[in-house]
């Protein structure tokens, strides 16, 4: 089952220069932290709760956060209301300074919407929720108060929270409020993310011992003091363990910015695959090293580190629902293809590469499936591979033997999708019913396919399900030259799966001069 992490604060449009040039992003703390989330951990299903406007900016943020596999549906739209915005400056040791314009941004006001009561009436059904110092400081004393409530009957009902320290003064009223502030959420937090710097700013402490007294005293499980370049502190049932950061010359730091961040969602993936607080704690401070070799504050996908772990939901390709997300969306089209004689795949697989179409899916539906993607595999080692018409957990197993990337069923089939994520290999299960769709997203389900795409209700279902729902759409069955490039104009649809460009007769008499011209054609008329 997927594990259900809320992360409520605020996103803001990110200005940077590069050289003589500024740069738009999009970042926050809590963002950057469920983006990561989002990425190091597939298992989790990753909610970020705030507010936006209505403006064309504000939809810009929406789509770029769905893309990266983050759940909307708790993200309100305010009339009259804007993002925030802030500008980084970056000097030569890569440190930053912020400036920053969001005294009237959408996010202060999340808790004030009608929807709200809605919102944490949703939030008990929630494994774990995270927030920070900011989340609560941008709030007004009144808004504080009611989310401190509302997280209090949360925990009530055995949601476990998770808070980093995050401490800006100049958000706060008053040093007075943000202690009070600060003493209120560590009471419910389970665990906490203390920046060691930031607990000095806001309490005058001199060193860690006093931030850890005070920080056991008021009830935390589990503290952990981050300490920048420094080796971090857990602190769990009275024991105290130190994990050494990794080591980076000056020249390779570009950029501090999500440091810690990254550092908070790297460690809470992990801890909640399962591991242990030291191995979390390495695993957190690699990403966090590898973030702060990139300038902005979410560095590209292809960059993020593989954990050397082997937890149960990596698969050993290191694909993850996000990677392919990203993939899909670059490919646009994957062939289906049922083939008779596994020995003709890689003539097939070289004719479909060297026309701009370097992915397959290899449908079970022949006996010869598994050992098709097996060569295919060893032949492309970088092609995308998908196994196709898995109907049973047999079947997952050849696939993932053969070296499949990910895996595809015509139908929804719970007892599959979660052997699956129990194997560690994506999974796009088949849907064409709001129903289905629900019970997809139960499970942490970000990429559907839609199936049969054409005698389901084509564009218009797919229109219909996707103002409803936060989840992307690979359309098959139906779709063809002449309609294929209609489905992809939908935002939610990231690639098209169809046979026209491998038609079985082709394949059959070993045609692959025709199939290479027809996946030319389908790639050139994108």
């Amino acid at each position: 089952m997927a594990i259900n992490v809320a992360v409520i604060g605020e996103c803001m449009i990110e200005l940077s220069e590069n050289q003589a040039n500024i740069v738009r992003h999009f970042g926050g703390d809590t963002l950057n932290t469920a983006v990561y989330l989002t990425r190091a951990n597939p298992n989790l299903s990753v909610h970020y709760v705030s507010a936006l406007g209505t403006d064309p900016m504000s939809s810009a943020m929406l789509e770029q956060w769905q893309k990266e596999g983050v759940q909307t549906e708790l993200v309100q739209r305010l009339d009259n209301k804007l993002p925030g915005l802030y500008l980084i400056n970056t000097d030569n040791q890569g440190e930053r300074t912020f400036h920053y314009w969001r005294n009237d941004a959408a996010a202060r006001y999340w808790l004030r919407s009608p929807k709200a009561p809605m919102i944490f009436q949703q939030l008990l059904d929630f494994d774990y929720v995270y927030l920070s110092g900011i989340s609560l400081a941008i709030l007004s004393p009144e808004d504080r108060e009611l989310l401190l409530q509302q997280l209090a009957h949360c925990r009530e009902n055995g949601v476990k929270i998770a808070f980093d320290n995050n401490y800006r003064p100049r958000l706060w009223e008053s040093p007075d409020a943000a202690q009070k502030a600060y003493q209120a959420i560590l009471s419910l937090t389970d665990l906490a993310f203390l920046t060691l710097d930031d607990e000095f700013l806001l309490w005058g402490d001199r060193e860690a011992a006093q931030c850890v007294s005070r920080t056991v005293e008021f009830g935390v499980g589990e503290i952990v003091i981050k300490k920048g370049a420094e080796p971090c502190l857990i602190i769990q049932q009275g024991h105290c363990d130190e994990v050494p950061a990794i080591k980076l010359d000056k020249q390779s730091v570009i950029d501090t910015t999500a440091a810690g961040d990254s550092f908070s969602a790297g460690y809470l993936a992990t801890r909640l695959a399962g591991e242990s607080v030291v191995m979390s704690a390495r695993y957190a401070h690699l990403l966090a090293s590898t973030v702060i070799q990139h300038r902005g504050a979410i560095i590209p996908i292809v960059a993020m580190p593989h954990s050397s772990i082997k937890a149960p939901f990596i698969h050993s390709t290191g694909h993850t629902m996000s990677t392919l997300l990203e993939q899909l969306s670059a490919l646009k089209i994957i062939p289906v293809i049922a083939i008779k004689n596994a020995d003709d795949v890689v003539a097939l697989g070289k004719a479909l590469v060297e026309n701009g179409m370097p992915s397959a899916e290899i449908t079970f539906r022949t006996p010869a499936a598994a050992e098709a993607i097996r060569q295919l595999r060893k032949e492309f080692p970088k092609m995308i591979i998908c196994a196709g018409t898995v109907l049973t957990k047999a079947q997952v197993d050849q696939a993932i033997e053969a070296g499949a990337d990910f895996i595809v069923s015509p139908g929804f089939n719970p007892r599959i999708v979660q052997y699956c994520q129990h194997r560690g290999i994506p999974i796009i299960p088949g849907i064409n019913t709001p129903s289905l769709v629900e019970e997809a997203m139960e499970l942490g389900i970000k990429l559907l396919k839609f199936f049969p795409a054409e005698l389901s209700g084509g564009i218009g279902m797919l229109k219909a399900l996707s103002a409803v729902y936060p989840v992307s759409f690979m359309p098959t069955g139906g779709v063809n030259a002449n309609n294929v490039k209609d489905y992809l104009a939908l935002p939610r649809v990231v690639a098209c799966g169809g046979t026209w460009m491998v038609p079985s007769d082709l394949v059959d008499n070993q045609e692959w001069e025709k199939i290479g011209v027809l996946a030319k054609e389908a790639m050139a008329a994108l």
